[in-house]
Formats: structure tokens, sequence, C-alpha cells
């Protein structure tokens, strides 16, 4: 009943006399364009303002350009597209969104939020490649776009493009010394690339900006970890968890950091724990069995490998370290049945 009252309402408009009649998309851009109001409210609204047509007059007398009937700019219609956009955008319906950046762009290459919010889209269509490059476009107009720079240090990173990554991510930190995120954010990416010794200063700095980031300290942890220095790994992991308790991934690397450096009984302790919270991890089934087995306990081991590989059919390691077990008791074939599983699914 709503929308076929409006539409009576538009042909009422219409029949007006030309000044009345342009009085109409004025308001109808402001309603489009405002983001308070409803996507509904604003996708009606904006498809007002892009299929507006100036009525012909009704003689064929000229007119004095005064009494002319004014047209809508591109640069309205190109700003009803945007809007219309963010507006579909906002209720998922990214194709429509898609459709309507890439209209506003057409009519206003200059745009830079149309390049921003066309980006966002093709993100969450996983079509990184031209997400990267309305990027790149976005902050070739808008250089302190904080925004932009962290979701395209994202890609990059997503893509293991870790060098631009972390030259993005300089440009983050130069912008603002204190945005712990991007700190740890490029410690992330020099970790990625193999470099746990630069990682481990930019969780410093970001652990110092907010001391109550558990995920912080057990990244940290892993770097110290990477260059076998179990104590502080595991004095970081100790940190995660007692922010958050329920920490299950900072359990299981507590639990690998203690076997590595030989404390096998402690190790299972934190991987009964991830059991305990979680049933269905997986990964700590699979970690648990390594330290049976490396106390000897190959039946033990092998059971935590079968559930393991219960819960997730396609874990490649637990295939693997349960043809390590096969072989600890000599079992050839099974060790060799276990181990082609592990080469197939790898290939995958």
């Amino acid at each position: 009943m709503r929308g076929g009252a409006q539409r009576l309402v538009f042909a009422a408009v219409a029949a007006l006399p030309l000044a009345a009649s342009y009085a109409f998309a004025g308001p109808q851009l402001k309603t489009c364009t405002n983001d308070e109001n409803s996507a509904d409210v604003r996708i009606e609204s904006c498809t007002g303002v892009i299929e507006y047509q100036p009525p012909k007059p009704k003689n064929d007398k000229k007119k004095n350009k005064s009494e002319t009937e004014p047209e809508i700019s591109s640069k309205d219609k190109a700003a009803a597209y945007f809007s219309r956009g963010k507006a579909y955008r906002s209720k998922n319906n990214n194709d429509l969104a898609l459709r309507d950046f890439d209209d506003s762009i057409k009519l206003n290459s200059g745009n830079t939020d149309a390049y921003f919010n066309r980006a966002l889209v093709f993100r969450d269509r996983g079509d990184s490649e031209r997400a990267a490059r309305d990027l790149e476009q976005t902050l070739k107009s808008d250089k302190k776009n904080t925004v932009a720079i962290t979701t395209l240090s994202h890609i990059y990173y997503s893509k293991r493009d870790y060098e631009r990554a972390i030259a993005t991510l300089n440009i983050a930190i130069n912008l603002n010394q204190n945005s712990a995120p991007a700190y740890f954010n490029r410690g992330m990416a020099y970790r990625a690339k193999g470099e746990p010794d630069r990682a481990i200063p930019d969780y410093d700095r970001a652990i110092k900006l907010n001391g109550n980031d558990a995920v912080a300290y057990h990244n940290r942890g892993l770097a110290y970890r990477d260059i076998r220095d179990y104590e502080r790994a595991i004095q970081d992991f100790d940190q995660a968890i007692k922010i958050n308790p329920e920490f299950i991934l900072a359990l299981n690397d507590r639990g690998i950091a203690f076997v590595s450096k030989g404390s096998v009984e402690r190790a299972i302790q934190d991987f009964d724990q991830a059991i305990l919270l979680d049933p269905r991890d997986g990964f700590a089934y699979n970690n648990r069995g390594l330290a049976y087995r490396n106390r000897g306990e190959i039946d033990r081991a092998i059971k935590d490998y079968d559930q393991a590989i219960l819960l997730n059919g396609n874990y490649v390691l637990a295939y693997y370290n349960r043809g390590n077990a096969f072989y600890d008791k000599r079992d050839y074939d099974r060790a060799i049945q276990n181990y082609d599983q592990a080469i197939k699914l790898d290939s995958q």
C-alpha cells in the first residue's frame, strides 16, 4: 500500500508545472544520500533520482532559459548511484551494489568513495585482484585513508604478497605511530615472510599500546617459538591464557612449546584442557598424539590420531603422524596406507 501511494504521488508531481516538477528531484536526492535513512528508503529515493526525466513542453513554442526544465546533473546522478550502491551492499545484495558503483564511477571517475566501496564488494566476492586495484586507486587521491590502507594490507597478506603488505603497513604506521593493529599486522607479515626476529619488535609495540591483547601475546609467543626461545614463548602463552582462559589455540601452542623443551607431561595437561574446552578440536587430539608418541605410548597416540581424523577427514598431518606411529609398531602396510592418504590430500 505504501509503495503504491508513493507511485501515485510521483505521477501527480510529474503533471505539475515545470518549476514544481524539478522540485521533486532535489528533496529526493537529499533523502537518497542521507545515510541515516533506511536502506529501502534510500534505494527508492535514489531510483527516483536516477530515472527522473524532465517533462516535455506541452507546445512547440520556444521557452526562455529560465522556463526550461533542468536535467539532473551527471555529478548528482553519480551520487545517486553511489548511495544506492551502498544501500544495496548493506542489504548484502552485492551484485546490484557492484553495478551501481560501476555506473557511479563512469559518471564521476573522481569519486574516491565509489572506488573504495567497490573494492569492498570485490573483496567480499573473493576477487582480491580487482579489490586491490580499486584500493590502490582510492589511495592515489586519498593517501591518508587508513581504512583503505588496512584493507589493502589484508588483501596483500591473503595473497601471500608479504613485501607489499609490509610496505602498506609502513604507510599506516607513519600516519599513526600509536596504531596497535598496524604493528600487530606488520608483525604477522614479517613472521609469515619467515622473519620472526623482525616480527617480535612489532608485537612488542602492539602489546605496549594494548596490554590486554591476548592474541598479540599469543602471536609473539609463536615468534619466540620459531626462534626456539621456548621459555619466552611459554611466558607469552601464559599471559595470553591468563587474559583469556578459554584461548584454545594458545593452550595447544603452549603444549607444543612444552613438548619442544622436553616437558611432555606438562604438554599433555595443556592438550587435555584444550580438549575439555572443545571436544571437537582435532588439532588438540593430533598434538596430544604427538606427545604420547614422544613418551613411547604408541597405541594411545594412534587413538588420538584416529579421533583427529574422525573429526577432520582431510587432516593431512594427522594421517602422516598416524603413519609414523604405525611405522613405530612395524606395521608397515598401515603406515604406507596413511602416508598414501596424506600425500593424496596434500596434492589436492
